[in-house]
C-alpha cells in the first residue's frame, strides 16, 4: 500500500483493490510491448490515468517520452528526432473523430520520414472502441498501421476517495437527457460488474428512474449470463445498490453549496481531487492588504481524506471551520514548544522519529486551509453573495410565485454571469413543478436580450431536456 493511495482503504470496502486492479490493467499494454515508448494522449486523460498510475510507474514499464496529441498538428507533427530509440507509438485517447484525424496525420508522417525504421502503433479507447473511429481510420488510410494494436481501457469507475467512485462523465446527462441515447449505460452496468467481482455480488438493488430500472436489468442480465459457476464466491461487502436518475432531483445541484468543500468547488472548481487557486487570489503575509493570510507555499492543493484536516472540515458547514482550524493550530503551538523543551540528542531524535513528519504534515495542512478559508470567507461576505443566497431561500420557500423574480431579471441587466442565472431559474421551475408559458418566454426573452441570440440553442436544448419545463394544465 503506497503512502498516496492509504486514503482509499476503509473498514468495509477497500478501494484500493479497485485501484490496484485498474493499474493492473492498464499497465499490462507497456509490459506486453518491450523496447522504449512515447506516449501521444489526450490531456483530458492524464489526470484520471495518472489517479492510476503515475509518470514513475510507466517510466518503469518503458515509457520515455510523453506528449499532449491535441498539440502534435501543422508543423509540430511526430518528426524522427522525437523517435530516437523508440519501439512503439501509444495513442491513448476518448472514441473522438477529431482524434482519430490527428492520429493519421501523425502515423501517416512518421511512416513517410522513416521508411526503413519499424515503429509499432497502438491506439488505447477510453472507455471503448466505436465503429465510427474504425471506419474513421480505414478511410485516412492508416487502419492497417495498427494490425491488432486497437484495445480499450476500461476506466470508468474512478476511486476519487475511500467513499467515492466517478465515471467523470460530464456528457452522460445530455446524452441521456437530451439525445436520449441510453449507450453509456451498458459501461454502468459493467462498470458495477467489476465492482461485485471484487467485492461480492450485490444482494439488493433499488433503484428510481427509467435509467436506473434498465441498468438494474442489465445487470441482472450480465448476472445469467455469467452462470452461477462464474459468480465470485467472496463474501459480500456491499448491502444495497441505489440507483437514482439525475433527473429525479433537480433542485439540489441548482443550490449554491454551504460546506467548506462545497464552497472551494463553487468558486475554484475541484477536479480530480485536486484544487488549483488562481495565483492573484494568494496573498504575502506582509502586504498592506485587509486580506492578511499566510502564502499558500503552491497553488495546487490535493483535496482528499489523505489530509485528516480536510477530511474533518470538508462536509462541515463554513461558519463552522473556525474552532477545528484554531484547535489545530493550538496543537501544533504545543508541539513546537514541547520541541523546544527538548535537550538531550536521544530526546531530539525520538522527536525527528516519531513527531516531525506529522508535524510538517499538519503544519502545511494548516497553511493551505487557512489560506483556502480566507480567501472563501471574502467571498462569501460580499453583498452580492448574500443577496444571491437570500433569492433561493425565497424560491425553495415557494416565495418566487409565478411572476420574473426581481433578482434574476437585475442580475440579466447587469450582465452577471450567466451560469449563475440559469441555476437561479432552473432552480425556480424545478420548485413551481415547471413555468406557466407567459414566465418561461419572459425568461427566455430577457436572456436573449442581455447575453444574446448565441444562447437560444442552450434554452432550447434545457427545455427539450426538461430542466426548464411548462406547468401541465388540466381542463
Amino acid at each position: 500500500m503506497t503512502t498516496t493511495s492509504s486514503h482509499l482503504s476503509s473498514d468495509r470496502v477497500n478501494l484500493l483493490d479497485l485501484k490496484e486492479w485498474l493499474r493492473r490493467e492498464f499497465l499490462s499494454f507497456f509490459e506486453d510491448c518491450p523496447g522504449k515508448k512515447l506516449i501521444a494522449w489526450d490531456k483530458q486523460l492524464t489526470q484520471p490515468l495518472g489517479l492510476i498510475a503515475d509518470y514513475r510507474v510507466l517510466k518503469e514499464r518503458g515509457v520515455d517520452k510523453m506528449m499532449d496529441l491535441r498539440e502534435l498538428r501543422d508543423t509540430r507533427i511526430l518528426k524522427k528526432k522525437d523517435l530516437s530509440d523508440i519501439s512503439h507509438i501509444f495513442f491513448i485517447v476518448k472514441p473522438k473523430l477529431e482524434l482519430m484525424s490527428l492520429i493519421a496525420h501523425n502515423v501517416l508522417s512518421v511512416e513517410k520520414e522513416l521508411k526503413n525504421e519499424i515503429k509499432e502503433f497502438h491506439i488505447l479507447f477510453v472507455p471503448r472502441m466505436t465503429h465510427l473511429c474504425e471506419k474513421k481510420l480505414t478511410d485516412l488510410g492508416v487502419y492497417g498501421s495498427f494490425k491488432k494494436n486497437l484495445k480499450e481501457i476500461f476506466l470508468d469507475l474512478i476511486p476519487l476517495d475511500n467513499d467515492l467512485l466517478s465515471m467523470e462523465n460530464p456528457q452522460l446527462y445530455k446524452d441521456l437527457f437530451l439525445q436520449n441515447d441510453p449507450t453509456y449505460l451498458y459501461n454502468i452496468a459493467k462498470s458495477l460488474m467489476t465492482i461485485q467481482s471484487l467485492y461480492g455480488i450485490i444482494p439488493n438493488i433499488y433503484g428510481k428512474g427509467k435509467y436506473s430500472r434498465m441498468i438494474a436489468d442489465q445487470i441482472l442480465r450480465m448476472r445469467r449470463e455469467m452462470g452461477h459457476n462464474q459468480e465470485t464466491q467472496i463474501t459480500p461487502k456491499i448491502d444495497n445498490l441505489i440507483l437514482i436518475d439525475r433527473n429525479i432531483d433537480l433542485i439540489t445541484p441548482m443550490m449554491i453549496q454551504l460546506t467548506y468543500e462545497g464552497l472551494i468547488d463553487e468558486n475554484f472548481g475541484i477536479k480530480y481531487t485536486q484544487l488549483e487557486i488562481p495565483q492573484e487570489k494568494i496573498k504575502k503575509p506582509n502586504q498592506d492588504d485587509k486580506l492578511n493570510v499566510v502564502e499558500m507555499k503552491k497553488s495546487i492543493v490535493i483535496l482528499n481524506s489523505s489530509d485528516s484536516l480536510f477530511a474533518e472540515i470538508r462536509d462541515r458547514n463554513f461558519n463552522a471551520i473556525n474552532p477545528v482550524l484554531s484547535r489545530t493550530a493550538k496543537e501544533l503551538q504545543q508541539t513546537n514548544e514541547e520541541k523546544n523543551r527538548l535537550q538531550s540528542v536521544s530526546q531530539l531524535r525520538m522527536f525527528v522519529e516519531k513527531t516531525l513528519k506529522t508535524y510538517q504534515v499538519k503544519k502545511t495542512s494548516l497553511e493551505n486551509h487557512m489560506t483556502i478559508a480566507e480567501i472563501i470567507k471574502e467571498l462569501t461576505m460580499s453583498d452580492e453573495f448574500f443577496e444571491k443566497l437570500l433569492t433561493q431561500n425565497d424560491l425553495l420557500a415557494g416565495l418566487g410565485g409565478e411572476k420574473p423574480n426581481s433578482y434574476i431579471i437585475n442580475s440579466m441587466s447587469r450582465g452577471e454571469d450567466i451560469y449563475t442565472v440559469m441555476r437561479l431559474i432552473c432552480l425556480h421551475c424545478a420548485v413551481n413543478n415547471g413555468f406557466k408559458t407567459s414566465l418561461l418566454e419572459t425568461y427566455k426573452r430577457e436572456i436573449i436580450r442581455a447575453y444574446g441570440i448565441k444562447y437560444f440553442e442552450l434554452l432550447n436544448n434545457m427545455e427539450k431536456s426538461n430542466i426548464l419545463n411548462q406547468q401541465y394544465q388540466s381542463f
